[in-house]
């Protein structure tokens, strides 16, 4: 199959500014960024983004005693897999459902099962008290203190959250000023909430999940308390 050339950065762009509520969806908008991201990670060559676990979440979780985990965009289901084969008992979240038709089939293949749910993560219910474990990677900046409170409320006491996304310094770099996270920002949003321990932070040049391109990240591992 001849590759198909897309700009993961304007796919990312697309998901920030479509707004989605809780009291009513677009559906038009919805099915336009499913088509956008199935397109991505099943039309295209896998030379777009990384296939293997992220290495935040495999470091923290190295010696953690597995629970409840919920994937938030879990797309072909690399992290999600990942737990899974670690003991977590995981659910993952996507929009594209055709990306999470490859993750059930590649946790078939690797003998371990997963719970998948097809929805925009701007409308799922998180639950109260429900996670060990949550993982926000790529996923775009967080929406104010609505996500966190969101996350903070279904997290156990004890539970962590996971974050990773392009810093706004990326952006510019890729030609994008107005993509990406700025400085502190996602810190700050996180700590507002004061129910959250940071355990790490880290704005630093990595190389990145989807584009594979050395740019700055940020990076942020929380507790809750």
């Amino acid at each position: 199959m001849t590759p198909i050339k897309i700009n993961l950065t304007a796919i990312f762009l697309l998901i920030t500014v479509v707004s989605f509520c809780q009291e009513k969806i677009d559906k038009d908008e919805i099915d336009k960024v499913r088509k956008t991201w199935n397109k991505a990670f099943v039309d295209t060559t896998a030379n777009f983004f990384n296939k293997k676990p992220n290495e935040l979440l495999m470091e923290t979780v190295k010696g953690k005693k597995p629970g409840k985990a919920l994937d938030i965009g879990m797309g072909q289901g690399r992290n999600s897999i990942f737990l899974a084969k670690n003991g977590w008992k995981v659910t993952g979240i996507d929009i594209a459902d055709e990306a999470m038709k490859m993750a059930i089939k590649e946790a078939e293949r690797n003998h371990v099962q997963i719970d998948t749910i097809v929805t925009p993560m701007e409308t799922f219910d998180y639950g109260i008290n429900q996670w060990d474990l949550v993982v926000r990677l790529y996923e775009g900046c967080l929406n104010g203190g609505a996500d966190m409170d969101k996350v903070a409320k279904s997290l156990k006491k004890g539970g962590l959250f996971v974050f990773e996304f392009f810093h706004i310094e990326a952006g510019i770099e890729m030609k994008r000023p107005d993509f990406g996270c700025t400085s502190a920002n996602v810190k700050e949003i996180v700590e507002k909430t004061n129910k959250f321990k940071i355990l790490s932070y880290s704005e630093n040049k990595g190389v990145a999940d989807y584009s594979l391109k050395t740019l700055k990240l940020i990076k942020l591992v929380a507790k809750k308390k």
